[in-house]
């Protein structure tokens, strides 16, 4: 998997965004969570500002309390 760059840039950095959000798709096909999770955690790794980044924090793990904690 050797990648030949020109030096100064970090082709490692760039590489692990994709791997990540693979990662966390692969995690939510497993536990079969809806497509807005997934669109949320997107929105996660790509914040418009910081308001709307708490405000998705905060409807992620309620969402996520729903579905994860058994009543």
């Amino acid at each position: 998997f050797a990648v030949e760059t020109p030096e100064g840039k970090s082709p490692k950095r760039k590489k692990m965004k994709p791997m990540e959000l693979s990662r966390t798709h692969l995690f939510l096909d497993e536990w079969s969570l809806s497509g807005e999770l997934v669109y949320v955690l997107f929105l996660l790794h790509c914040p418009l500002n910081n308001r709307i980044h708490s405000v998705v924090i905060q409807a992620l793990f309620s969402v996520a309390s729903i579905w994860l904690i058994p009543s």
